[in-house]
C-alpha cells in the first residue's frame, strides 16, 4: 500500500485506488498578492475583508477562483488514478455543539456524489457505479466468407536452389606485408626490418601536416617517444630517410593539402570481397593519384624488377579506386623511400593482373 497525495501521484497508476480526504477543501487565501504585470507588480498585504479597499478584494477573488480551478484539476487527476477499483470516502469534525460539520457544497465528495446519482445504484449507506472496461465484440461487426483454396506456385513445391558462394575475403596488402630483402640471408637484423618500416610509414603520414622548417624536430622527437630502445643514430637514420622522401620535388604534390594518409577502402572485385588501406591519396578533378610507401633497402631499377605481390596490391587498389572515380584516371605510385625514389605504374601492367581476380 502506498499513501500519497494527488500531486505526487500524477503519471501513476494502481488496480485499487483510495480517496479518503473528500469533504476538505482549501479556503486559506494567500497572504501576499502581486498587482500588475511580472515587471510592474506591486506587493500587496492581504488585509481583512471588512478593511479590503476594491484593488485587494479583486485581488482576492481571483486568488480564489484560482485555487478552485487548481481544486477542481487535481479531482480529475484522482479519479484517473484507479485502474479496475476507485472506492470514494470522506471523514469530517464536529463543531462545538456536536453536530458533523456541513462539508462544503462544492467539495469533491458532494461533486462525485451529483454526479453519480443519475447513474450509480444505492447500496444500503454506498452508492456503487460499475462500468465495463471491455467492450463485447459485436457479432455482426464482421462478414464471414468461405475463402476457396488458392494453387501453390510451382516454386514452392521445389526444394531452394544452391545458394551463390559468397565473396572470398581478399587484403590486396596481406600478400605484400613482408619485405622482400635483398640483404644477406645470414645476416642477423635484431628484428628491426619490420619495425623500420612501420615506423618510416608512421612519420611519412603525420609529418606533412607539419611546417617544413619543423619536420626534422617533430620526427625526432616521435621516434624518441616510439623507439626508445634504438640507438639515437638508427633514429637519426629514419628521420633523415622520411624527411628525404618529403623534400624531393617530384612528390610535392603528393603530400599537399589536397592529399589525406591511411585511407581505408574495400569494394568487389569479381568473386572477390578486397579491403586494404592507401599509404597516401590524391584526388583531383581529373585523375587520382594512390601513393604505396616501401621501405625495402636496394630500390628496383625498374617495373620489371618489382616484386610482383607489391604490383597485384596496386592492381586490386586501382580496382577500387576506379569504382568510385569512374569518370577519372586513376594512377599507380610506388615510392621506395631508401633512395628516395619514386616509381609509376603502366596501367597496361596493373589490368593484365586484375584479370586473374
Amino acid at each position: 500500500m502506498r499513501i500519497m497525495t494527488v500531486h505526487g501521484s500524477k503519471g501513476l497508476q494502481a488496480p485499487i485506488v483510495f480517496l479518503p480526504d473528500t469533504l476538505q477543501k482549501p479556503s486559506k487565501t494567500p497572504g501576499l498578492l502581486w498587482t500588475g504585470e511580472e515587471r510592474d507588480a506591486v506587493l500587496l498585504w492581504t488585509a481583512k475583508a471588512d478593511m479590503a479597499d476594491p484593488v485587494s478584494r479583486e485581488l482576492r477573488e481571483a486568488a480564489n477562483l484560482e485555487r478552485d480551478r487548481e481544486y477542481r484539476r487535481l479531482l480529475y487527476v484522482a479519479l484517473t488514478r484507479a485502474e479496475d477499483r476507485l472506492y470514494i470516502g470522506g471523514w469530517n469534525v464536529r463543531n462545538s455543539s456536536g453536530k458533523p460539520r456541513t462539508a462544503p457544497e462544492d467539495c469533491w465528495y458532494n461533486l462525485i456524489a451529483a454526479a453519480l446519482e443519475p447513474i450509480a445504484v444505492p447500496d444500503g449507506d454506498v452508492v456503487r457505479h460499475l462500468c465495463a472496461q471491455e467492450a463485447p465484440p459485436k457479432e455482426d461487426a464482421h462478414e464471414y466468407r468461405t475463402i476457396a483454396p488458392l494453387p501453390l506456385p510451382e516454386w514452392a513445391k521445389a526444394p531452394p536452389p544452391p545458394e551463390p558462394t559468397p565473396p572470398r575475403p581478399l587484403a590486396p596488402s596481406r600478400a605484400a606485408l613482408t619485405e622482400r630483402a635483398t640483404s644477406s640471408p645470414l645476416a642477423d637484423d635484431g628484428g628491426t626490418r619490420f619495425r623500420r618500416g612501420q615506423l618510416i610509414h608512421r612519420l611519412l603520414q603525420s609529418l606533412p601536416d607539419i611546417l617544413p622548417e619543423r619536420r626534422s624536430e617533430a620526427a625526432r622527437r616521435v621516434l624518441a617517444h616510439t623507439a626508445g630502445d634504438m640507438t639515437e643514430s638508427e633514429r637519426d637514420a629514419l628521420a633523415e630517410e622520411a624527411l628525404a622522401v618529403l623534400a624531393l620535388p617530384a612528390v610535392a604534390d603528393l603530400f599537399g593539402p589536397d592529399s589525406r594518409a591511411e585511407v581505408p577502402v574495400v569494394g568487389l572485385i569479381g568473386r572477390y570481397v578486397v579491403s586494404g588501406q592507401v599509404d597516401r591519396l590524391v584526388v583531383g578533378s581529373e585523375r587520382v593519384r594512390i601513393i604505396d610507401y616501401k621501405t625495402n633497402r636496394s630500390p628496383p631499377i625498374n617495373e620489371a624488377e618489382v616484386d610482383p605481390a607489391y604490383l597485384r596490391q596496386m592492381a586490386a587498389y586501382r580496382a577500387l579506386l576506379q569504382q568510385i572515380y569512374p569518370d577519372r584516371q586513376v594512377d599507380c605510385l610506388l615510392l621506395w623511400t631508401d633512395g628516395p625514389k619514386i616509381m609509376e605504374l603502366s596501367a597496361k601492367t596493373l589490368e593484365d593482373l586484375i584479370e586473374f581476380c
